[in-house]
């Protein structure tokens, strides 16, 4: 089957409330200790009752062939209601059901949870961004409504595991920041540094950082660096340095990242590169489940999967042992400081842990170049069940009905 029924939980944690507007914060407020939106007490101690108070949800962009349901994470006590509007686009309106068609939200207009569990299925896909709004309404000024966020189900086209390897591993370790350097020395008086292809091997430049007359500023004081032309591969300098003398050019790069490359590694087309040697999964979770409800009506989603640990071994392949260093300490930066690796078409972040840290060894079994290895593990990676036959949604069976009544 080449279809999943997938499910996006949007919590307010530190990763996902930076996306979170509040337009009014006298009226509405984020709770820290809670992780949640309510409506902020006034200086006579109640809550305020007025219409259209609100907050804009952070977006949510995973790649969407189908929507399900959509199921509020909220306390509603009595006399109190949480009201919804929805956009499709970034840049588009704000929209509400009018009962017969999705059209652009005035004043006043907004669906509550039901309408838009009901219709939601019908929102045109125009853009693989949805984004909720949610008015917050009390008639009891002693109570507050409480949302912690919200939860979709929705139907993907995309293969989880060649977006696990490809399109979040692969595609981060493609975005590392890394700089190198090259030293020219100039057979004439000249106020550029032509860089050209460093050692033949293709690296891919992104720009140049720095540029220092190394003859007569041997500490890189004086930063020289005018721009950088992309096409020819040149720094341009602020004036012009003597012949004789050696210019240092500091220069952004992206490294190459590829998934099992052969024996001989002749899939490598440049250098520095990152080889991805094996993907394995270690240990699974089987029979995990999740359902997005109705709270309407006795239906819900019921999203099957297994939760996997997943670990990577991989190797550092470089022509010079400063860059080495260099990626070592970026991979380890990177892992402290964001241990987490994203996937942009499912919206969901997966924990990175150290099975075997990268060192700074200067093996040379492919070719001439340095090379290093290291492996990690990736926690918490759903792997759904793929079946196209099942409907987006279905009946609760009795015992289940009885759970949400």
């Amino acid at each position: 089957m080449d279809s999943y029924i997938r499910n996006l939980n949007l919590l307010f944690d530190p990763w996902r409330r930076e996306g979170l507007a509040i337009p009014d914060p006298t009226k509405v407020r984020f709770d820290y200790g809670l992780e949640a939106v309510t409506l902020k007490k006034q200086g006579d101690g109640n809550y305020p009752t007025d219409a259209n108070i609100y907050a804009d949800l952070p977006a949510i962009t995973p790649t969407i062939s189908g929507r399900g349901l959509f199921e509020a994470i909220s306390n509603v006590p009595d006399g109190t209601s949480i009201m919804w509007q929805v956009r499709n686009g970034e840049a588009g309106p704000w929209l509400y059901f009018d009962g017969a068609d999705w059209v652009a939200a005035g004043a006043g207009n907004w669906n509550t949870e039901a309408e838009l569990n009901d219709n939601l299925v019908d929102l045109p896909i125009i853009e693989q961004y949805l984004q909720f709004r949610a008015n917050l309404i009390t008639t009891d000024q002693a109570q507050t409504p409480v949302l912690y966020g919200l939860t979709i189900s929705y139907l993907s086209r995309v293969d989880p595991i060649e977006d696990l390897i490809y399109r979040t591993v692969v595609r981060s370790f493609k975005q590392l920041d890394l700089w190198t350097e090259v030293h020219r020395k100039l057979t004439v008086d000249q106020d550029y540094v032509d860089v050209g292809n460093l050692d033949g091997l293709g690296y891919e430049i992104n720009g140049a950082l720095s540029a220092f007359d190394l003859t007569v500023d041997p500490f890189k004081t004086d930063n020289i660096l005018d721009s950088w032309n992309s096409g020819l591969k040149r720094a341009e300098l602020t004036r012009v340095v003597s012949s004789g003398n050696t210019v240092e050019v500091r220069l952004n790069y992206s490294p190459d990242c590829l998934f099992s490359a052969g024996v001989d590694f002749e899939e490598i087309k440049r250098v520095p590169a990152i080889i991805v040697l094996g993907a394995r999964v270690d240990k699974v979770y089987h029979g995990m489940q999740e359902a997005v409800k109705n709270k309407s009506s006795i239906i819900a989603d019921l999203i099957n999967y297994d939760q996997s640990e997943w670990v990577f071994d991989c190797m550092i392949a470089v022509p010079r042992q400063t860059d080495l260093t260099r990626i070592v300490g970026a991979l380890k930066e990177r892992f402290t400081g964001d241990p987490f690796f994203y996937s942009p078409n499912f919206n969901e972040r997966y924990a990175v842990i150290w099975e075997a840290e990268p060192d700074y060894s200067q093996a040379t079994s492919l070719t001439d170049l340095k090379e290093a290895r290291f492996s990690f593990r990736l926690m918490w990676v759903p792997q759904y069940i793929s079946n196209i036959e099942t409907p987006l949604v279905i009946q609760f069976k009795p015992i289940l009905t009885r759970r949400i009544a």
